[in-house]
């Protein structure tokens, strides 16, 4: 409905306004099922004026901290981000979180796995975009991000707990497929868990023999 459409596009400038940056790695998710798939949601009048509520509170701040300390608020948001991007606080490798994420969430890791393959397979468009390709697409967006921490992949549980849902569902009707969906996807893991533990024994000794020739 046009108010659905509304409220919709109403929380991108709130979360614009909690979140910052932030908000641009959904949106460009999103993107490409909208342009192909739901291009009318664009061009609805309920869309545009939901998004210019939703901008408001943002720009209104906006205004108000640049009366107030000037337009340095602007650039150090931007320096905020570019620190970041560069900080080696949090800098970790480019497959981060697919160890990571896989982890902290066991065992539903797995049954999103299962999930996924039993999607992929259905001829369910939206879906297959919403629940497999868009997690996907955030994972890859978050790994191009030199600052990498457990808490930006939150927003993948939620696609985490619908397909474990979808392959729980699907392995209890006794469909003979899915079962080997689930045996592959328990194997995918712990290839990835025993690359992961090999990696971490080779960076850890090898730590140990530079400090040791260093000093």
């Amino acid at each position: 409905s046009q108010f659905t459409l509304i409220l919709s596009s109403l929380w991108i400038g709130l979360a614009l306004l909690i979140k910052s940056f932030m908000v641009i790695i959904p949106l460009i998710a999103i993107s490409p099922y909208l342009i192909k798939y739901r291009i009318n949601i664009l061009k609805s009048k309920s869309f545009w004026i939901g998004l210019s509520l939703g901008l408001l509170p943002a720009i209104t701040w906006l205004i108000l901290a640049i009366n107030e300390f000037g337009y340095q608020v602007i650039s150090s948001q931007f320096n905020k981000l570019i620190y970041l991007s560069s900080s080696p606080t949090f800098s970790h490798p480019f497959y981060y979180y697919l160890w990571n994420i896989p982890i902290n969430t066991l065992p539903w890791s797995i049954l999103f796995i299962v999930g996924m393959f039993i999607i992929i397979k259905s001829k369910d468009y939206i879906a297959r975009y919403i629940l497999v390709y868009y997690p996907l697409i955030i994972i890859l967006l978050l790994s191009l991000f030199n600052t990498k921490t457990p808490y930006y992949a939150l927003q993948i549980t939620p696609f985490i707990a619908i397909n474990s849902s979808i392959a729980i569902k699907s392995i209890f009707t006794g469909n003979h497929n899915n079962i080997t969906y689930f045996k592959k996807a328990l194997s995918f893991t712990g290839l990835i868990f025993i690359i992961c533990s090999i990696y971490l024994l080779i960076f850890s000794k090898y730590h140990s023999w530079l400090a040791n020739n260093t000093n």
